[in-house]
Parts: structure tokens; sequence; C-alpha cells
């Protein structure tokens, strides 16, 4: 397995809270690109940020609670213990991404294109993932309880040490995808459960996943 990682350069503008927010209302008003940038403690509340493209930036300590980012480019970005819960980011292209300790809960990132991005100790309960385009992507230690990965196509999508309960993988095929090391149960697939079809589980996995079959299974 090989990630890129983000390759941010060492001058940065450094940008913290009310001057932080400012910054990037500015960059919104005037339509232009936001690079190389180091956001700190940013504190913002259903900001309307849509379309917006950001380059070789760190966000760290940022909470975007709620906020519209749709249709925004995410090019070679850190995001470290930053809370996104609620916030719009359809549509969005991320590449070279990766997150540590952030929330993501309830967040809307449905139709995106994801790339080379790193997702470790992050909570995305509750996210929505729907009809994305994921390629090169690992996901360490997150809590994705009630996600939905529905009708998307995922190509090198690595698991570790993740919670994956209630989640949803309708009609999104998990074809070499490795679960083993993953808390995994009460998924959603469809009723063929071709999704499955090529996935690694444990034999307790396997038992747990049979039941989605109706069957029961009882010792000798």
């Amino acid at each position: 397995m090989k990630i890129l990682q983000p390759e941010l350069p060492d001058l940065r503008i450094r940008l913290e809270k009310e001057e932080a927010c400012t910054y990037l209302k500015k960059h919104k008003e005037e339509d232009e690109d936001v690079v190389g940038c180091h956001f700190v403690g940013m504190d913002l509340d259903e900001a309307s940020l849509d379309g917006m493209t950001f380059k070789e930036c760190i966000f760290e300590n940022c909470r975007l609670m709620e906020c519209k980012l749709e249709s925004g480019s995410w090019i070679r970005n850190e995001w470290i213990s930053c809370d996104l819960s609620g916030s719009y980011l359809t549509d969005g292209y991320f590449h070279r991404n990766r997150f540590r300790e952030c929330k993501l809960m309830g967040a809307d990132l449905c139709q995106g294109n994801f790339q080379e991005m790193i997702l470790v100790e992050c909570n995305l309960g509750y996210s929505n993932w729907d009809q994305g385009r994921w390629r090169n992507i690992f996901y360490q230690a997150c809590d994705c309880e009630r996600a939905f990965f529905s009708e998307g196509r995922m190509k090198n999508v690595y698991w570790e040490n993740c919670r994956l309960v209630g989640v949803h993988f309708f009609r999104t095929s998990l074809a070499g995808m490795d679960f083993t090391q993953c808390e995994l149960g009460r998924i959603t697939v469809s009723d063929t459960f071709a999704e499955l079809h090529g996935a690694r589980v444990t034999a307790m996995q396997a038992l747990d996943l049979s039941r989605l079959l109706g069957i029961e299974i009882v010792s000798e």
C-alpha cells in the first residue's frame, strides 16, 4: 500500500481565529484560490464557502460546523483535530489530503472524488459518502458507524482497525478489501449480496454477515 502524502511548503501564511475567518471570506468574495495557509483555531458556523479551491494548506483545531463547502477543490492539505460535522462538502475534489483526529459526523460528502487520501482516528459517524469515487484511500482507526458509502466506485481502499457498524455499502463493490482488522457488523447491502464478493473477513465476521441471508447457525 502506497498513499501519496500532501507535500506542504515550509513557508506559509499563519492565520488564527478571526483573522483566518476574515481572510477566507475575502478570498471567497474575490473568487481567489487559497494557497499555502496555516489556519489555526478558526471557528465558522454556517458559512458559505462553496466552489473554493484550497491548495497546500494546514487546518489545525478548526471548527467549520454546518458550512456550505460544496463543489470545492481540496489539493494537498492537512487537517489536524478539526471539526467539520454537519458541513456540506458535496461534489468535492479531494487529492492528497490527510485527516488526523478530525470529526466529520453527519457531514455530506456525496458525489465526491477522493484520491490519495488518509484518514486517521477520525469520527465519521453518520457521514454521507454516497455515489463517490475513491482511489488509493486509507481509513485507519476511524469510527464509521452508520456512515453511507452506497453506489460508489472504490479502488485500492484500505481499512485498518475501523469501526464499521451499521454502515451502508449498498451497490458498492467491496472486492479485494480486507476487513479482518475491523469491527464489521449490521451492514446494509443489496438483496443479491454482490457487494461482498471478493471481500476478506474473519470467521466471526462471516457469522454476523450470514444473518443477512436469514441463516441461523447452531453449534453441533
